[in-house]
């Protein structure tokens, strides 16, 4: 046999490469990829003292501005306790509220019962709550009334309502108190102002300013056609606010 030329060689090594390729190829295609998930991180929320606000600008399909205030506290067997503290305004209503949540959370859901008071009348309300590492939602459906408490009714999808998580005061700064006052007068300003709102405006707070030394302060208030403006004396015991004292400045 004689022996193949340098070119030839090259021939023959040329056909077997293409070949294996081919046999490369056809093997890769015809084997399943394996895809790697990465499971994502479920958020826990641990005991601890957790705070949230949003602010809703008006528009003109929901012609109302809110600010609101959430501060929730956690317990190591996953009850929940807290506050919610807000304002509402729009063309025909302005008012604030405050009261008390309390539940219990499962996963990250929590389902609280909303005790609170706006313009003097208290009601309750259950409230239903997603938290999350940044965010804590709450899942608002249409409400109807079941032994005097509002409860949604759970049909079709609910509109979230949006909180962004913030820090907390420190528990033992004077601040808190300071706070605690500000909140309960833009609450109850309705029934605390010294004078009645004209026009039939409703009173809403402009600004609240206290004295920690003299447990004293002045508030200022307006019903969109009048401003008001009153001094008045405070005590907070526990967490509860008393207003005394009011005169009309």
């Amino acid at each position: 046999m004689s022996r193949l030329s340098r070119q030839g060689k090259i021939v023959v090594w040329g056909i077997i490469l293409i070949f294996l390729a081919i046999f490369i190829m056809r093997f890769y295609a015809n084997t399943p990829v394996q895809e790697i998930v990465v499971e994502p991180i479920a958020f826990v929320a641990t005991p601890g003292t957790y705070c949230f606000s949003r602010n809703q600008i008006a528009t003109p399909d929901e012609p109302y501005s809110a600010e609101e205030h959430i501060v929730l506290h956690i317990a190591d067997d996953k009850t929940v306790s807290g506050t919610k503290t807000g304002n509402q305004a729009g063309p025909d209503m302005t008012n604030g509220y405050t009261g008390t949540l309390s539940g219990a959370l499962t996963d990250n859901t929590m389902e609280l019962t909303y005790a609170y008071t706006v313009e003097g009348s208290s009601a309750k309300e259950l409230e239903v709550y997603v938290m999350d590492t940044s965010t804590l939602t709450k899942k608002r459906w249409v409400l109807v009334e079941q032994d005097k408490v509002l409860v949604p009714d759970r049909v079709g999808d609910p509109k979230l309502i949006v909180y962004t998580k913030e820090n907390c005061p420190d528990a033992t700064n004077t601040t808190t108190d300071q706070a605690l006052v500000e909140q309960y007068i833009r609450a109850n300003i309705k029934t605390l102002a010294p004078e009645e709102p004209i026009l039939g405006g409703n009173w809403y707070v402009i600004s609240v300013t206290t004295d920690m030394a003299t447990k004293s302060g002045t508030m200022v208030y307006e019903d969109g056609h009048i401003q008001g403006k009153a001094t008045f004396k405070y005590t907070v015991s526990g967490g509860a606010v008393t207003v005394s004292d009011i005169k009309k400045q």
